[in-house]
């Protein structure tokens, strides 16, 4: 197992599959793997969320930032000194700008790579995923899309004016994805001096 010497962020658009590469990643590396949805659902099945966390997530809006900022600080706290690989969080600019404030607070590195795929390829994915309501999913799905080339967008900007965000086409199988994904872990490594 190779030593991750940052903190990883791994965004993405939607059904690019961050999850499958992040856990891949994580067998990869020597580190901590932080998803914020699996994050969330245990506070919902642990009945230790609010009602807006609750409202938000199953209706498929953004989860209020309270949620995420206290996951940021929880999956920071919990690695200790293992590096960390942030799977589809932050989403929004105010939450990156938090968890890069806690990052410098920390003394810690990181970089951001983020997986795009194609719209048809998303919309394709989608309704494979779930083929029920699809009328009322379509959209669901387009006002997804649209949340996240907005809110997202500004989130990447933020991290492109940092220089800190590299991009990965995930319209390939697996395997390749992954392995784009290792060089440029690795390559960041090498010019960190790491």
């Amino acid at each position: 197992m190779k030593k991750l010497n940052f903190d990883l962020i791994l965004l993405g658009d939607p059904t690019s599959g961050k999850d499958t590469q992040g856990r891949l990643l994580n067998k990869i590396y020597k580190s901590r793997l932080a998803q914020s949805g699996v994050y969330l659902r245990n506070l919902i099945r642990k009945k230790k969320a609010a009602a807006d966390l609750v409202k938000s997530y199953n209706r498929g809006l953004p989860v209020p930032s309270k949620y995420i900022d206290q996951f940021l600080k929880d999956s920071l706290l919990k690695a200790g000194s293992r590096s960390v690989i942030f799977v589809g969080t932050p989403k929004l600019k105010r939450e990156a700008e938090f968890l890069v404030k806690n990052f410098k607070k920390q003394g810690r590195d990181f970089f951001v790579i983020y997986i795009k795929l194609p719209l048809k390829l998303i919309l394709k994915r989608s309704h494979l995923r779930n083929r029920e309501n699809l009328d009322i999913k379509r959209n669901l799905l387009k006002n997804r899309i649209n949340y996240h080339k907005k809110e997202v967008g500004e989130t990447v900007n933020y991290f492109r004016s940092l220089n800190k965000i590299r991009f990965v086409q995930g319209n390939k199988p697996i395997a390749k994805v992954t392995k784009e994904l290792v060089k440029i872990i690795n390559d960041y490594q090498k010019f960190q001096g790491n």
